[in-house]
């Protein structure tokens, strides 16, 4: 995935992006996909192709993600600490709790300024367990 955001990231943007994400895998593996997703609330599937409603929680995407051993790559991450009302909490939040929670899920974060930023995956980890973030649902 790859945010250029001109601002702040709202869910509604990370969930158009991550369903344009899974929209573009390979046929036969969106077959599978789609298989696992038909079950979550909120995803619609209509032939070959997913679409997430406003209602969706991204954490239940990742769930699903979990039973295929999924590797999600985010490019540009440091953008991420413009997620939210919050700058950055909610993803902290959800990060957190894939980390603890969804063992068969990986995330490579990238981005020119990953290195120096506070959305490092450590000082990502770290951040949201201090604030008690690995708990709950996560839209």
């Amino acid at each position: 995935m790859y945010f250029d955001s001109g601002g702040w990231i709202k869910a509604d943007s990370l969930r158009r992006e991550l369903e344009r994400a899974l929209n573009s895998l390979r046929r036969d593996f969106r077959g599978l996909l789609i298989e696992a997703m038909k079950n979550v609330r909120g995803v619609k599937v209509k032939g070959v192709k997913l679409r997430f409603e406003r209602s969706l929680q991204i954490s239940d995407v990742l769930e699903a993600l979990n039973d295929f051993g999924t590797v999600i790559r985010i490019d540009e991450a440091q953008y991420l600490r413009f997620y939210g009302s919050r700058r950055g909490k909610e993803f902290l939040t959800l990060f957190a709790y894939a980390y603890d929670s969804l063992e068969n899920l990986r995330f490579i974060l990238t981005g020119s300024e990953i290195a120096s930023s506070k959305t490092s995956p450590v000082s990502m980890s770290k951040r949201a367990r201090s604030t008690g973030g690995a708990t709950g649902k996560w839209g």
